[in-house]
């Protein structure tokens, strides 16, 4: 069965992450289903050439904040309802703006998280930020996460929550074509150093990039026999003053190629990001990694986990100086080049994503408004308000659990494990019943509870229930 897929970029911290969705829709693209992408970047160039339908929503700064939120979500709202995707995909963390998406509801959802620090993901799991995706997958083995892990209740729910999956790093990997383009691109017979820091620019105002640019251009007159590539990052506003007697030193804002430069680099000194990391590891490049304040991440604890499972890693204190940076080239350079194969997790992510059986069935309640247009098959009631403004019908599915009317209340059905879901239109109801499959056991009607004794263990979806007189019920 092939399937639409819209992955739901993050925006606003680099580019890495998007190639790294790049590399799963190749992947799904291969098995035979239909990726879209849903972003608000500065730049699409990554994005050329690949053959993915792009929406680009632009920045909307110029508007007062709350009209900018408002147009936002209602952008957002249009473009998923024409999509009309199957299965979404959000990636490093839970967005806020997805969450009040209505035509995002009711569809498969797949959060894609790369290494994330402990406070943060017990944060996230404390405000019940995972609870609307279907499958959480995280990029790194269990072993290495729980290494970071000491809070008890998130250990319990890493260890047996169903829907998470763990995996290992996804990168881009450049082709020969490319290869040879960036070469061709960036002409050297001398080693080639990168400096980057990503394309976020200075996230905390720390001037991280500001000083590590600087001290690039600096230690350059040192590094004679080295072309030294400096890329700012597309966020990255200040200027880079490069003296015209200092010749091995060239700036650039923004590389689309950039895996394959890290790939003919001889080191990479990066603030290490978890996207570039790992794409300078795939490559045969030394790294040099500088921590600084992240989002989420404890870079420092990060390096140390890399330098014990990588070769030619090494590591500088945020504290450094431009005689301990030039020291710490200089040294690497004079130390023999160790291969290195990484394993690319991108293919089993993909399968994971349309396993449709490792989606969740759940116990649903559902609710439909009196104004709801139903297919001409279904039929439409008035049943117990519980909380809605307007009468409902409530169909309750559940994997034959006993179900009381006494124990209706918001609060018990929320212990008995099951899930709400108000349906306002025929699309919003279409979207359901095609997404899932569900046993169904009950219906509420006209204040009474009513156990349909010859369906109630029966295997049939809410569609086919739902198709059924309800005369022959009741």
């Amino acid at each position: 069965m092939q399937h639409k897929i819209l992955f739901l970029l993050k925006n606003g911290i680099g580019f890495g992450h998007f190639r790294r969705a790049l590399v799963i829709a190749e992947d799904l693209r291969k098995l035979g289903h239909s990726v879209f992408f849903l972003t608000q970047a500065k730049s699409t160039d990554l994005f050329k050439n690949k053959g993915f339908p792009v929406f680009n929503i632009p920045f909307m700064h110029r508007l007062p904040s709350n009209l900018s939120e408002i147009f936002l979500k209602q952008l957002i709202n249009l473009i998923v309802t024409e999509i009309d995707p199957d299965i979404v995909i959000e990636d490093t963390d839970p967005d806020p703006i997805y969450e009040q998406i209505s035509s995002l509801k009711y569809r498969h959802s797949v959060l894609i998280m790369r290494r994330i620090e402990e406070d943060g993901l017990l944060s996230m799991l404390i405000n019940k930020k995972f609870d609307r995706f279907d499958k959480i997958i995280f990029l790194q083995p269990k072993q290495d996460l729980f290494r970071d892990i000491s809070n008890p209740k998130l250990r319990l729910w890493l260890e047996f929550e169903p829907k998470i999956t763990f995996t290992g790093p996804v990168f881009y990997v450049p082709t020969k074509q490319e290869i040879s383009d960036i070469s061709k691109k960036y002409t050297s017979n001398n080693d080639i150093i990168v400096f980057n820091a990503g394309a976020g620019g200075e996230h905390f105002g720390e001037g991280f990039c500001k000083k590590l640019f600087s001290a690039a251009v600096s230690i350059a007159t040192e590094l004679k026999n080295c072309q030294i590539i400096i890329v700012k990052g597309s966020n990255y506003k200040d200027e880079i003053i490069v003296p015209s007697n200092i010749k091995n030193v060239k700036v650039i804002d923004f590389e689309p190629n950039l895996p394959a430069l890290f790939a003919i680099s001889r080191i990479c000194v990066l603030r290490p990001g978890y996207n570039a990391v790992f794409e300078s590891l795939s490559g045969n490049a030394d790294l040099l990694l500088i921590p600084s304040i992240s989002y989420l991440e404890k870079q420092e604890a990060w390096i140390k986990q890399l330098q014990e499972t990588y070769s030619n890693v090494y590591y500088l204190p945020k504290e450094y100086t431009n005689i301990s940076l030039l020291s710490a080239l200089k040294g690497i350079i004079k130390k023999p080049r160790t291969k290195r194969k990484l394993d690319n997790h991108s293919l089993q992510i993909a399968k994971h994503i349309i396993k449709n059986n490792t989606y969740k069935s759940g116990t649903p309640v559902l609710m439909l408004t009196s104004e709801t247009k139903l297919p001409d098959s279904s039929f439409i009631d008035e049943a117990p308000e519980y909380g809605n403004s307007t009468p409902s019908i409530v169909l309750y599915v559940n994997k034959n659990k006993k179900y009381d009317i006494r124990k209706a209340s918001l609060e018990e059905r929320a212990i008995l494990g099951i899930q709400t879901y108000k349906i306002n239109t025929q699309k919003e109801l279409e979207v359901l019943l095609t997404r899932n499959m569900f046993t169904p056991i009950a219906i509420f009607s006209k204040k009474t509870l009513k156990i349909p004794k010859k369906y109630n263990r029966a295997q049939m979806n809410i569609k086919e229930f739902a198709s059924i007189i309800l005369k022959d019920i009741l």
